[in-house]
């Protein structure tokens, strides 16, 4: 499945009605996944992903997917960015600020049962699990900007995070990140993917990766079972 979902992700097969880079599946068994990627930087009409105003009543299941161009520069003194940072550290940076900005606007709260995947297995939520409960409620209601969620939202910042976010193994080979991705989601909301056929082999290289750093994961066979298929047979409804 990890080729097919990206080769959707960076496909044109979108619906026109739809104001943003996505696509619905309606392959039978896959019907009804709803993907976020590409050009949109994870906006709508250039607004941040908040309430439920993206999410359509038949879709399963959200995969969220990062992107971000070359002209988003590092730094607001310049017109670009350089070194391909808007990549290498972009591209995650907009999967982190698109779950903090879903949890806190209470986008979970408002849709009981909703779903998403954070692609490269939440992106850099795992690394900074330190921060959520109870330091950035904190700032949040000390700091305000008039978008204060501390007092709003049904439970504690964390557990949206680890229990409402799902995240994909698609981790280039990185053995550390892999196990800290898997230590925040745990198997039972971590799924397999491996983000081919994007690499320097074709896909070849970020599948043999992905599955030597499968099989060296502090985690029992029944996790890995998880991860590899049930998940995604439970999720997708295949």
């Amino acid at each position: 499945l990890s080729v097919f979902f990206n080769s959707i992700c960076f496909s044109d097969h979108n619906p026109p009605e739809i104001p943003m880079k996505t696509a619905i599946i309606s392959i039978p068994p896959l019907a009804n996944i709803f993907f976020i990627s590409k050009s949109t930087h994870h906006t709508t009409n250039k607004k941040p992903h908040k309430g439920g105003a993206f999410y359509c009543e038949k879709v399963k299941i959200i995969w969220l997917h990062p992107t971000r161009p070359a002209t988003h520069p590092d730094y607001l003194t310049e017109d670009r960015s350089f070194y391909e940072i808007f990549w290498g550290f972009g591209w995650a940076y907009e999967t982190s600020a698109a779950m903090a900005r879903i949890v806190c606007s209470g986008m979970f709260d408002e849709i009981p049962g909703l779903k998403i995947i954070a692609h490269h297995w939440g992106a850099y939520a795992p690394h900074a699990e330190g921060r959520f409960t109870p330091a950035w409620e904190n700032r949040n209601a000390v700091m305000g900007d008039e978008q204060s969620f501390a007092g709003k939202l049904k439970k504690p910042l964390i557990d949206y995070f680890k229990k409402d976010f799902f995240g994909d193994t698609a981790m280039f080979g990185a053995q550390a990140a892999s196990q800290a991705g898997f230590d925040f989601f745990g198997a039972d909301h971590s799924v397999f993917a491996t983000d081919a056929p994007y690499d320097h082999e074709g896909g070849a290289y970020n599948i043999r990766s992905t599955l030597e750093v499968m099989n060296n994961l502090r985690c029992s066979d029944e996790d890995r079972q998880m991860m590899f298929e049930d998940n995604a047979r439970r999720l997708f409804g295949i």
